[in-house]
């Protein structure tokens, strides 16, 4: 028999009682946390599309640029190699793609964590079925993956050799750097 076994039955339920209240307090505390931390959820619709990886969504009458979190996807000037090592217009076929999934006008939920130095929200987008605007890129070939969020996404894009996996291309970081004045600009026709 232990010590507290030779205590009263209402010592014993006390003890237990108080136990369970600072249980539920770190609980409470814990979800408190939780919430108070969550990255901000705007509810939106598309109202144009920028590039393969960046658009404008109307919220509530006012404007906000959002940039899909855990992706990059080639600039809009950005050329890539087919898988005859001919060039195409990869940056405009991410952007397409892009509007293809989320044309003018459809409906999007985005968690922002915080800004980019442009000051658009840096987001994970769903849309109305649940789908993730950014996993569909991906899985699609139309954009790396910048976070281990992705890479299951980017292995099948790989494996199908889909859009920019098809051939050569240097990662849109790269092209970025190598052409800091270009990478807003639409290449020229071939």
């Amino acid at each position: 028999m232990n010590h507290s076994d030779k205590l009263p039955f209402s010592v014993r339920w006390h003890r237990r009682l108080r136990r369970l209240l600072w249980i539920l307090l770190l609980v409470g505390l814990l979800a408190a946390l939780w919430i108070i931390n969550r990255p901000p959820q705007h509810a939106g619709t598309i109202l144009f599309t920028s590039d393969g990886d960046s658009f404008t969504l109307a919220l509530d009458g006012a404007r906000q640029s959002v940039r899909l979190l855990g992706i990059d996807a080639p600039e809009l000037a950005q050329n890539c190699q087919d898988s005859r090592g001919e060039p195409w217009r990869c940056g405009l076929g991410a952007r397409d793609a892009l509007t293809t999934l989320a044309p003018r006008g459809t409906a999007l939920t985005c968690r922002s964590p915080g800004n980019d130095r442009f000051d658009r929200a840096v987001s994970r987008c769903t849309l109305a079925d649940g789908r993730d605007l950014a996993a569909e890129l991906i899985a699609g070939g139309w954009a790396i993956a910048t976070t281990e969020d992705y890479l299951i996404e980017e292995g099948r894009a790989r494996g199908r050799r889909a859009a920019i996996w098809q051939g050569n291309f240097i990662t849109p970081a790269e092209w970025r750097a190598a052409n800091p004045r270009h990478s807003l600009l639409i290449p020229p026709p071939s």
